[in-house]
């Protein structure tokens, strides 16, 4: 006979169920709030420099992150991980002076609104067992080994074949994968998700800005655990109303959260390129790229450190600023000769006017200051400075750099410094591989983030005004001076077109449509926003665009002639490009000329094609180069190499290369008035003279094919009417 069932349930049992199910609640919930607030505070501890106290936070923040999932669903712990960015802006507002605008308040309310919701109708998991027995049950379910073996092969999928793709140029592949696998580790142990967020979200935050970066981040990550959770446990414990209130909340946090992290990004974003400090980091790489610090830099008087940018070539919707990872400007230090304080922030800044706009003392206070001289024809010309400025810049491995000694790169590819200097940086730590200091046989790897650390002296500019000739909403139109670089890159920065344009129109990003060469002066058009640039830039690049420029050459030239010569570019490192048959691009300019002085011809010319140098190469291929061309002139050591109607073949563009990377030093000049800097030991060289910035080429039209539009320069240069 057996034993008859109890049907009933015991009152006393399942209150002190339901106590201990709230008091779990309720423990979960102080730690997921604890760990936000310690992860926010974390964010002012590293902008203040306080590392080790940054370091404790972090550790406890994810500790009591991990255990709270012990005590509390997933549904109720992961959202509220957005209280740590709230609590982050509300901290950096008191004690960085960080100014939080409406934008910012109103996401912040959104996500403690957001917050309060999700916690009064979070659901419970759907089942109440918690033995191993059941555990193992759920894991081995059918609807959760589908979506496990989902997330696994979608990992896998984006590291070893979307990753090396396109990891760098599209942020969902890295965050896909902290997103996919956290969201199954994280009901198992935290460690995995904060392995992975060193990996993989580190690589997006290094890659792309934090703004887009972190909220996108939350959403993916959040609502993959719950999706995760849900399968697991086989739905909620909840009412219809209480799941979709939760849902709801969740939204509220998410907009609030991208929300906030909009309306910082205009600090975060320096020009296109985010610096180092406005970066969220994990733990791990914080600690590694922080190991050259500030007295680091006065341990290597005998280094003289700056370098130029390997990439030097522009797409107006990836300035060159954008295709370093980051950089930093730590410290700006006065000239030997000038007694000038440091400045922060450098001199592009945004609310400053142009330079040209300032007073004197405004000029000298910003760090910039102008030399007087005399040009060739008696005209008045100066020159802008920037004070020099610590820097650190950041780059991943080129391909061509792979597999080959890190000295042997740098020495190979930047050798404007002697090996030695290379060598002496690498042995310092100025110059470090993933955040460490390597031998300088190290071989590079391949998505080794190089980091070198230097003081950045960039070079002298024109300090003629750079007028605007038409303001549109989408875009403006320039007239750009000859001897300044249109865009940032190579050792130029604020001393470029964009930067100054920035700080005379009040403006965080422009966009360059058209490229002119740092010599060349004439018509520019910069997009204020992306679309603007877009527009211009398909108009121009489909041949909808009639340009026109003015050219001084030596020789009588002939009344008209159309060159069609292949160009090729044969040293990226010296800008040199020539015509080459053999993987010359097809290039297609139209001359005609205007009038011959007995020694020089002004010429009209019309490219058709617009490949890098294209007048200046075709010309100079014609034999009628431009008068004062410094690269592609009648009067240089290597001209000898470059015949009039001859094509370069890969033995002589080797000699070429070589001879002009011989002459390419510094001219000379009297050793007894020698400066060095006090913080590099960079020799100070002399600044050129202001005319031969500058060459004979001028952008004066440009036109639609239509006849819809057209733009000139008001006036021309005067090297055109002689």
């Amino acid at each position: 006979m057996s034993e008859p069932t109890n049907s009933t349930t015991d009152p006393f049992a399942s209150g002190t169920s339901d106590a201990h199910g709230s008091l779990y609640k309720a423990i979960g919930l102080s730690l997921a709030i604890g760990s936000s607030l310690f992860i926010g505070s974390s964010f002012v501890f590293k902008k203040k420099g306080l590392l080790q106290s940054m370091g404790r936070t972090v550790i406890v923040g994810e500790l009591c992150n991990f255990v709270a999932y012990s005590f509390a669903p997933a549904i109720l712990v992961t959202p509220l991980g957005a209280l740590s960015v709230v609590i982050s802006a509300v901290l950096s507002s008191f004690f960085l002076r960080e100014r939080l605008n409406f934008q910012g308040k109103v996401g912040c309310v959104q996500c403690i609104l957001g917050a309060v919701v999700i916690v009064l109708h979070a659901p419970e998991e759907g089942t109440t067992d918690t033995t191993i027995e059941n555990f193992k049950h759920l894991m081995l379910s059918v609807g959760f080994l589908v979506y496990a073996g989902i997330a696994v092969i979608v990992s896998l999928v984006l590291v070893f074949y979307c990753g090396p793709r396109w990891g760098k140029t599209n942020m969902l592949v890295y965050i896909g994968v902290c997103s996919w696998i956290g969201s199954l580790s994280v009901v198992f142990t935290q460690v995995v998700t904060l392995v992975l967020e060193i990996v993989y979200l580190n690589k997006a935050l290094n890659i792309f800005n934090t703004a887009v970066v972190t909220p996108t981040y939350y959403v993916l990550f959040t609502t993959l655990t719950i999706v995760s959770a849900t399968v697991l446990y086989r739905g909620f414990d909840a009412s219809g109303v209480d799941i979709t209130t939760c849902v709801f909340g969740f939204l509220v946090i998410c907009s609030g959260v991208a929300l906030l992290h909009y309306s910082r990004s205009g600090n975060d974003l320096d020009d296109g390129a985010s610096s180092i400090d406005s970066r969220r980091k994990s733990l791990l790489h914080t600690f590694m790229s922080e190991k050259v610090s500030y007295e680091d830099r006065h341990s290597m008087d005998q280094i003289r450190s700056f370098h130029d940018d390997e990439e030097n070539h522009m797409n107006p919707f990836r300035t060159p600023d954008t295709l370093t990872v980051n950089e930093k400007v730590e410290h700006s230090t006065s000239l030997e000769t000038i007694d000038i304080q440091p400045i922060d922030p450098p001199p592009s800044a945004k609310g400053h006017r142009a330079q040209d706009a300032m007073d004197p003392l405004s000029a000298f206070r910003m760090g910039l200051h102008r030399d007087n001289d005399e040009d060739n024809k008696g005209l008045v010309a100066r020159l802008r400075k920037v004070k020099p400025y610590f820097f650190q810049h950041q780059v991943y491995a080129k391909e061509r750099w792979l597999k080959r000694p890190l000295l042997d790169v740098f020495a190979t590819e930047f050798q404007f410094r002697d090996k030695m200097y290379y060598y002496n940086a690498i042995q310092c730590g100025h110059i470090t591989v993933n955040g460490s200091q390597v031998e300088p046989t190290y071989v590079v790897q391949h998505n080794d983030l190089i980091t070198h650390h230097i003081h950045r002296h960039e070079p002298a500019v024109t300090a003629k005004p750079i007028e605007i000739i038409d303001h549109q909403d989408d875009f403006v139109v320039i007239d750009k001076p000859g001897g300044i670089p249109a865009h940032p890159g190579g050792r130029y920065r604020y001393n470029s077109v964009t930067q100054l344009l920035q700080c005379q129109l009040n403006v965080s990003r422009l966009f360059p449509a058209n490229r002119l060469d740092l010599p060349t002066s004439g018509l520019m058009f910069i997009g204020l926003n992306v679309d603007g640039a877009r527009r211009l830039w398909a108009d121009t690049v489909e041949g909808r665009v009639q340009k026109e420029y003015l050219c001084r050459v030596v020789g009588k030239f002939p009344d008209r002639v159309v060159c069609t010569a292949p160009i090729k570019r044969i040293s990226f490192r010296l800008s040199l490009h020539y015509v080459q048959d053999d993987g010359g691009k097809p290039s297609e300019t139209e001359f005609e000329r205007i009038s011959y002085d007995g020694t020089t011809s002004l010429v009209r010319c019309r490219p058709v094609t617009g490949r890098t140098h294209q007048i200046r190469v075709h010309l100079r291929y014609l034999g009628y180069p431009i008068a004062n061309d410094p690269l592609y002139g009648l009067d240089k050591p290597w001209s000898h190499l470059l015949q009039e109607g001859q094509p370069l073949d890969e033995k002589y563009a080797a000699n070429v290369v070589q001879t002009i990377a011989a002459h390419s030093h510094y001219p000379d000049f009297d050793p007894s008035h020698i400066n060095a800097c006090r913080d590099c030991g960079l020799v100070m060289t002399p600044d050129p003279p202001p005319n031969l910035l500058s060459i004979w080429l001028h952008a004066w039209r440009y036109a639609s094919k239509d006849q819809s539009w057209a733009y000139e320069t008001p006036t021309i240069p005067t090297w055109a009417y002689h």
